[in-house]
């Protein structure tokens, strides 16, 4: 294949991911070790349809839950797919961070006060929704961290059971599974998004 053929993100691409993830299986299987594999959104919509048709194969997609929260961040981070919505300014005076700013460096420099300022909150809001759509339904495995409820908790341990047991030559025991997330229960408190947000009352009017 040559690399005119492997272009980015078309099917020879990630035939070729899925290949290498086949061979990554087989050595696992062999030494009985897991292997895990993390993609973006925009490529785990491609992947998942591959992922189908292996064996001892579990995927998942995770996202933040918030959505106001993942526009916050990916405006404050630059993401090329928010530039419409809103750019990355300093909190004390709302002027743009320079372009040639890097992430390492707006965190070597928390006196920035880097926020976000939204241009069309709303449709940042949408746009992201239409994004993470596809994998909405996939959060119980992390529903015990926001929740003390009982029910709450014994649907994550189910959640886990069905993730982990495909992955397992061996039987996944419930008790082990539930005493590893009881540590985690209820541990999940959202926080405020108000200092990261520039003329935070404004956009929440």
């Amino acid at each position: 294949m040559t690399s005119k053929e492997l272009k980015r993100d078309g099917p020879q691409y990630y035939d070729l991911i899925k290949e290498s993830v086949q061979r990554a299986q087989a050595v696992a299987i062999k030494t009985d070790t897991l292997v895990f594999f993390k993609a973006s959104i925009k490529h785990y919509r491609f992947l998942r349809s591959r992922f189908k048709a292996l064996e001892h194969v579990s995927y998942v997609g995770f996202y933040r839950e918030n959505m106001l929260d993942r526009c916050i961040c990916m405006i404050r981070d630059r993401f090329y797919e928010v530039k419409p919505f809103g750019i990355a300014v300093f909190g004390q005076n709302g002027t743009k961070i320079p372009d040639f700013s890097s992430f390492r460096m707006r965190q070597q420099h928390p006196e920035w006060n880097v926020q976000a300022k939204f241009a069309n909150a709303e449709k940042c809001l949408e746009e992201d929704l239409n994004r993470v759509d596809f994998i909405r339904g996939q959060d119980l495995l992390f529903r015990f961290e926001k929740s003390m409820s009982d029910n709450d908790f014994q649907v994550s341990v189910d959640a886990w059971m069905n993730f982990l047991q495909p992955l397992l030559q061996g039987e996944l025991y419930r008790d082990i599974v539930a005493s590893a997330l009881e540590e985690g229960r209820g541990t999940h408190k959202p926080s405020s998004q108000e200092s990261k947000v520039y003329k935070y009352m404004e956009l929440k009017e």
